[in-house]
């Protein structure tokens, strides 16, 4: 057995220490910044993973406008932890609150207005897509990043194209301020559970 001097063991781990102190930084951007992520499923199809494409799709997300800003807009696309099950999932923002907005089957109420800090959540291909009009209004907590830009397959490099449901979902959304629609939504408080109470009601 040979025993090396600490000098040598310093030569010798010098590589390795270089390498390690970055491990802290590439962290910090993966929490905080933006990361690649790879889309499953068909629920965003066509705007991600469409029929005509053999690849899944691997997009950027950005944390950091999130985290810092916490605003979000109609007609983003947003990575969220599913209030069913934690899952990280892929949707498309159509209200935010204080809109109403007429849902789809099989959530049993025709009208919804969003709580505050909530939104209401859909895939693009919303008969194909476990989202708000399931589980109710998400909390805008379980948001956890946008996302900007395809990555791959490199045919489809570049910012996210536009959706032909945005157009069809705006249509169904009253913004806030614009409707004159009784208070009689039950509001959430931030955090709360919709799948476990949803609330629910019809508004005239």
């Amino acid at each position: 057995m040979v025993v090396k001097s600490l000098p040598q063991l310093r030569q010798l781990l010098r590589p390795y220490w270089r390498v390690l102190a970055w491990v802290p930084f590439g962290v910090l951007v993966v929490d905080h910044v933006g990361t690649l992520k790879t889309v499953s499923g068909r629920s965003m199809s066509p705007t991600l993973n469409p029929d005509t494409s053999k690849f899944a799709d691997v997009v950027f997300v950005n944390r950091w406008i999130p985290q810092v800003t916490n605003k979000f807009s109609r007609g983003e696309v947003v990575v969220l932890k599913s209030p069913v099950n934690n899952e990280l999932i892929v949707k498309r923002i159509i209200a935010l609150e204080g809109d109403v907005v007429q849902t789809l089957p099989p959530y049993p109420d025709t009208l919804v207005r969003i709580p505050k800090g909530h939104a209401w959540v859909e895939g693009d291909e919303p008969f194909h897509s476990r989202d708000s009009n399931k589980f109710g209004p998400v909390s805008l907590s379980l948001i956890d990043s946008k996302v900007q830009f395809i990555i791959f397959p490199l045919t489809r490099l570049g910012p996210l194209p536009p959706s032909p449901r945005s157009t069809i979902s705006r249509r169904r959304v009253t913004p806030s301020g614009l409707q004159r629609v009784p208070q009689t939504f039950e509001r959430l408080e931030m955090g709360h559970d919709p799948v476990s109470s949803p609330p629910r009601t019809d508004i005239p």
